[in-house]
């Protein structure tokens, strides 16, 4: 345990030697100066103007031991930044990836400068998107659904935060009746196949919660099914239905959403230029 002051750039090596035995050396360096940022101040800047600092790190050895173990360094420091926003986020939760920030973009770019739009957010996690949107479509009334307790309560503390007037309640997706009225329905749902987990990185599959990520492998689009029918019983005529979805199945959803009755859904690409999102128009 560090409890004399160390130096500013032994706290960087001593966090960057650890998170290199889960992450390449760059990527390593980055969380490194993350943490290091978050828990002590220890800013870039810092480091250039006062090379030779030195502050109090009780908590570096422990810090250390969790990045050796892949856990996510957003979980350490307990909060992620994304879409602008400073978001708590724990084991019980997913963190918010900045393509489902494209995704938020896409809805704020199709409803820019409409006012009272009543919006229902399906598997809310954080509550990112749900609060996102709030924020950008002015005069919003935003529910957001989510099964776990767990995840609601952290939803809840971020919308009091940045959102107060969004509403978070516990609710299956599988399950969930129609709220008639809606002009926009968004969900991120579970849609890793279960095969993926042997292939994905430890900072995800050991410490990410499964339940918002996985989907069995003989029913991918059981979420989606879910998703589709609420939007179909939900949006008033006009109202669109935004999804992210898995790379590998776009056409897949797309056509099942026409057989169940919402077709021509739209894909879109994500910044890396892998279809990743889905917007749907009820007529």
């Amino acid at each position: 345990m560090y409890l004399c002051r160390v130096k500013y750039r032994e706290i960087i090596n001593i966090l960057q030697k650890a998170a290199a035995q889960v992450y390449d050396p760059l990527e390593a360096n980055a969380i490194a100066r993350l943490a290091a940022e978050e828990l002590w101040g220890i800013t870039s800047t810092l480091l250039v103007v006062a090379p030779e600092g030195e502050c109090q790190a009780p908590e570096l050895d422990s810090v250390a031991e969790r990045l050796a173990s892949g856990e996510p360094v957003q979980y350490i420091v307990g909060s992620t930044e994304w879409c602008d926003l400073r978001l708590e986020v724990g084991r019980g939760v997913l963190i918010p990836r900045p393509e489902t920030e494209e995704l938020v973009r896409w809805i704020e770019s199709d409803h820019r400068g409409r006012r009272g739009l009543r919006v229902v957010d399906l598997g809310t996690g954080s509550g990112a998107i749900a609060i996102a949107l709030a924020q950008r479509l002015r005069e919003s009334h935003v529910t957001a659904y989510d099964i776990s307790e767990e995840a609601l309560n952290i939803a809840r503390r971020n919308g009091e935060r940045h959102a107060p007037k969004v509403e978070f309640r516990r609710g299956d997706i599988l399950s969930l009746p129609a709220v008639e009225g809606l002009d926009i329905v968004v969900s991120n749902p579970p849609y890793v196949p279960q095969s993926d987990l042997a292939t994905m990185h430890r900072n995800v599959k050991d410490w990410e919660p499964h339940t918002a990520l996985f989907v069995p492998d003989e029913h991918p689009l059981m979420f989606y099914e879910a998703v589709v029918d609420f939007a179909i019983s939900s949006l008033k005529s006009g109202g669109q239905l935004y999804c992210e979805i898995y790379e590998h199945l776009a056409e897949q959803t797309v056509e099942m959403a026409a057989k169940r009755g919402l077709p021509e859904g739209e894909i879109r690409c994500d910044i890396m230029d892998k279809p990743r999102m889905i917007r749907w128009t009820k007529h």
